[in-house]
């Protein structure tokens, strides 16, 4: 086995799994950029959740998105013929071994050696990790904890390709024109500048605490007069969401909190000012936008790990003694980003909207 990919002569279509969440997929968006520099006349399919097939869609570099939808196991038993079906001439799983807060590598990637199985594919490059090793023909080797803490995620799976890092970007396709109309229903007609607000998160340790939001939310129409403040999120956000709009009313604040799909959230935010998120998918999607962004990061992962990659980014951070404890749920009411005042997200909005 060896890492070098295959011969582009040999191969005339490439299925890429992807099957984790927003962020997950957005940070493989080099690495399939990377491929389709490497094999620019194959058929590049993007395998991947249903819900976020929107955001691989129109992306110049690929060509199908194949919708995986979990659920029972005629559902599933389905999504296995159809792969069946396809015979791709390079199978590429782009999930990378590193630290995962969510449960076990070792199901992700017996899943994973599954749908790679019954396609069949002549070629079948990946990490060797333990339950994917015995199945790929071309096998990139699994770094320690110390190198994968140490770099982005990014640069991570580039490695999977053998894809220099250097420069690398994440993309977002452009909106369609419904999608354009829609953010700009949402968005009113005020053409004043509006800044993003997200503070959620899939693990309730990522969530920057409800006091610490409302506190920011008192001194936002006085430290940026002129501008609106859009919330953002789904519906894991409507309590926060709620108990600002009792506050404020409508006015400077617009609640658009599970009222946007993915394509319309991600519009939304290309027109913003400035977007505030902690470290989420959505602050993945401002990051590959571009937009200015200030970035709210808890410790318990390696800093370097989700780092945004575009330099109109500002992070806050603060290291604790507990750093690194890899916790879906903090035991401590999430003590490194309560650490993160106000007063420092006001500071650094100032500095991103200053450049």
């Amino acid at each position: 086995m060896t890492a070098a990919l295959p011969p582009a002569a040999e191969v005339g279509s490439i299925a890429c799994l992807m099957l984790g969440a927003i962020g997950d997929l957005l940070v493989t968006t080099p690495t399939i950029r990377a491929l389709r520099a490497a094999y620019p006349a194959a058929r590049l399919t993007v395998i991947l959740r249903h819900e976020l097939a929107p955001l691989a869609q129109g992306n110049p570099c690929v060509d199908e998105v194949l919708a995986f939808r979990s659920g029972g196991a005629w559902r599933k038993a389905a999504f296995l013929a159809t792969l069946a079906r396809r015979r791709f001439d390079l199978w590429v799983d782009l999930h990378v071994p590193t630290f995962n807060t969510f449960g076990s590598n070792d199901a992700v990637f017996r899943r994973n050696a599954l749908m790679m199985r019954v396609a069949r594919s002549r070629y079948r490059l990946g990490y060797a990790a333990p339950a994917l090793a015995p199945h790929l023909t071309h096998a990139v080797p699994v770094p320690d904890d110390a190198v994968f803490a140490a770099e982005n995620i990014v640069a991570s799976t580039l490695r999977i390709v053998d894809g220099d890092p250097g420069g690398a970007r994440k993309e977002l396709p452009p909106a369609d024109a419904t999608t354009r109309a829609a953010a700009s229903a949402l968005l009113g007609a005020d053409a004043g500048p509006v800044v993003g607000l997200f503070f959620g998160s899939n693990q309730p340790a990522g969530v920057w605490p409800r006091a610490r939001v409302a506190e920011l939310c008192r001194a936002l129409p006085a430290a940026l007069p002129g501008h609106r403040f859009a919330l953002l999120g789904g519906p894991a956000e409507r309590t926060t969401a709620a108990a600002v709009m009792e506050e404020h009313g409508i006015g400077r604040f617009l609640d658009l909190v599970a009222r946007c799909a993915l394509p319309v959230t991600a519009e939304v935010m290309r027109r913003c000012a400035a977007v505030v998120a902690t470290d989420s998918g959505p602050m993945h999607m401002a990051d590959a936008l571009g937009v200015p962004l200030v970035a709210l990061f808890a410790a318990k992962n390696p800093l370097p790990l989700w780092l945004p990659l575009s330099p109109a980014a500002r992070v806050l951070h603060h290291d604790v003694d507990c750093r690194r404890c890899l916790l879906s749920v903090c035991p401590r009411g999430n003590l490194c980003l309560d650490l993160i005042s106000p007063a420092d997200v006001i500071d650094a909005l100032r500095d991103r909207l200053a450049k």
